[in-house]
């Protein structure tokens, strides 16, 4: 799901194409910028893809809901074309897919992974920064090279997961885990150890922070019955944009290059990448 990402909305769906992804269902929630036309670039530069637009019209702030719906209508409109989906990887447009070993089979390893109807396969992210802040990404350009600076979160890990599909699945917000598709411990497995790992870019530049704070507001605001604690960073962020101006934006992507920098560097003297220092999914508990 989607929301004026037409900076990046190309690169991430490139970058899965990569690793193996042919079978796309990507919801626009109502984007005003390029993001429909870097998606049906995309789609057009290649053709041994399968991909589903759906132009998602309702603003509120039901990201599980709708991802829910979403996946389970995806699986059965490409099975009505004869495709059958056994995994589905929910990505955000900011997160961009990686594989350390290219002469991998992803798929290969997901399905030899255990026998049961349902498993999870868990990655966790690192994240890419930009040496200075920039006014607006190209879509153009490459990633790697806006992009230079990796390292690993300093909070707690933060997951995102691909699972294998069942009759009780469930996404929670976020994507960060799946309920119903494990019996225990054992049926979840590391993406990272395999090799994949995900690149995230949660603050790009000015233009796509302004409009990151400003969207997650509307969200909230044009949903009702939610948890008080759902978006509450989109609260915060707002308030501060509200009061500070243009100086938060800039304090905020100043501060988190500083620190992706910072962490960056402290790998690099610990001789490591940011995907070796990822924990296994055994910190994990549902």
């Amino acid at each position: 799901m989607v929301k004026n990402e037409d900076d990046i909305i190309y690169s991430c769906l490139e970058a899965a194409y990569r690793v193996g992804l042919r079978y796309f269902l990507v919801a626009d929630n109502a984007s005003s910028d390029g993001t429909r036309r870097e998606i049906e670039k995309f789609q057009s530069s290649h053709a041994d893809v399968v991909l589903l637009y759906v132009h998602d019209g309702i603003i509120g702030y039901w990201q599980d809901k709708k991802m829910n719906a979403f996946w389970k209508f995806g699986v059965d409109y490409f099975k009505v074309m004869g495709h059958g989906i056994d995994w589905v990887f929910p990505i955000d447009a900011d997160e961009v897919l990686v594989q350390a070993d290219p002469e991998v089979d992803l798929f290969e390893f997901l399905n030899s992974w255990r026998s049961a109807d349902a498993a999870i396969a868990v990655g966790m992210w690192c994240t890419a920064a930009s040496a200075e802040v920039m006014e607006q990404l190209n879509p153009a350009e490459n990633l790697d090279a806006a992009f230079p600076v990796v390292a690993g979160y300093d909070a707690a890990p933060a997951t995102k997961i691909a699972f294998r599909v069942g009759p009780n699945v469930e996404l929670d917000m976020g994507n960060h885990f799946a309920f119903g598709c494990i019996k225990d411990s054992s049926d979840v497995t590391s993406l990272n150890a395999f090799g994949l790992f995900l690149l995230h870019h949660p603050f790009r530049s000015r233009r796509q922070l302004r409009s990151k704070i400003t969207n997650g507001v509307k969200a909230l605001m044009a949903a009702s019955g939610l948890p008080a604690h759902y978006g509450s960073h989109w609260r915060r962020s707002y308030e501060n944009y509200m009061s500070r101006g243009e100086a938060y934006i800039e304090d905020e992507l100043v501060e988190f290059c500083r620190r992706t920098a910072e962490l960056s560097a402290l790998l690099a003297d610990q001789g490591q990448h940011a995907s070796e220092t990822i924990p296994s999914p055994h910190v994990l508990s549902p």
